[in-house]
């Protein structure tokens, strides 16, 4: 449902999923709710909030972003997302699914 999600190498690959995201998506507003500094590496959790521009529908997402800089440089940049509540929202219905039954 979202192609430009997963992973990427270098700086065009990168730069692609940002002009992807902004072909979908429009950010309304972003709150940072924490953030985390070290000698080098850094932290945060952010809250956006979105429009599905296919679909014009309302996304409330909370995003963390773990860098690690090299010689002043970033060098490695992780985001996670709830994906699969990211799916519900952009459908706007939830998804059921069935209940796992433990075998004893």
């Amino acid at each position: 449902m979202f192609p430009f999600l997963g992973a990427r190498r270098g700086k065009a690959a990168v730069l692609e999923v940002i002009r992807q995201i902004a072909d979908n998506f429009r950010v309304h507003r972003f709150d940072r709710e924490t953030i985390m500094l070290g000698v080098d590496s850094a932290s945060s959790m952010l809250r956006y909030s979105l429009t599905a521009l296919d679909a014009d529908k309302p996304i409330s997402l909370r995003v963390a972003h773990f860098a690690q800089f090299k010689a002043g440089r970033l060098s490695s940049l992780r985001v996670l997302l709830d994906s699969f509540d990211l799916v519900e929202q952009t459908l706007g219905r939830p998804i059921h699914l069935p209940s796992m039954i433990s075998c004893g």
